[in-house]
């Protein structure tokens, strides 16, 4: 297992120098109350790291390989599950201690909208997007492979965010009502649950899936 993860760090490695510069870019942005939407977009980088690793293991056919290691098929799943939600934890840290040095630098004022207690149920936000994201997108990967998982997602996600948008047009808040009927640490609870579905799923996937 420790094996898999060097490997997948020495490929993230390549090619995500640029990933983390955009994901900070992003987190900073994502401070601002107005701009609090882009804090979506580093939690979606973290979430998508394995799926990179597995594309490069896709062209470089090292799935066919690793059958021939001592490591199962099990294996080669929960350690794809690991470095994302490492980088999301990572993440979610990153933008807590980022707001709370820029609250300090606001005075500290019990009123704004960068206390503590907002910016605690930010990164609970934060985090359990995360877990979504990653628990929907590697199910679909490992059945169906890189290329097409990862179009069956953009499907997905294009339409959640239609659906989101056409309620926008109603007369109801699509936000008041996620809040007021989920409460930030049980969407966190029920995040880590879904993932581990998640990964039961997947395993049960890649453990039938022809290589």
């Amino acid at each position: 297992m420790k094996g898999l993860l060097i490997k997948d760090l020495y490929t993230f490695v390549s090619y995500g120098k640029m990933l983390i510069i955009l994901a900070l870019i992003f987190m900073f942005i994502g401070t601002s109350e107005e701009q609090s939407f882009m804090m979506l977009f580093p939690i979606l980088y973290a979430a998508m790291i394995s799926m990179n690793t597995l594309a490069y293991d896709e062209r470089g056919h090292w799935e066919a390989y690793a059958d021939s290691l001592p490591v199962t098929r099990k294996d080669v799943v929960v350690s794809k599950y690991l470095l994302p939600v490492f980088a999301i934890i990572i993440m979610t840290v990153m933008y807590g201690v980022l707001s709370i040095l820029l609250w300090v630098a606001q005075g500290a004022s019990a009123d704004s909208t960068l206390s503590p207690g907002s910016i605690f149920n930010r990164m609970l936000e934060m985090f359990s997007a995360g877990m979504f994201f990653t628990a929907v997108m590697y199910p679909l990967v490992f059945k169906l492979g890189v290329e097409k998982g990862r179009m069956a997602y953009i499907v997905l996600l294009a339409a959640v965010a239609g659906g989101i948008g056409a309620a926008a047009f109603t007369d109801i808040s699509t936000y008041e009502i996620m809040v007021k009927l989920s409460d930030t640490l049980l969407m966190a609870g029920i995040s880590i649950l879904v993932l581990l579905a998640s990964v039961a799923m997947s395993v049960r996937f890649y453990t039938k899936r022809e290589l």
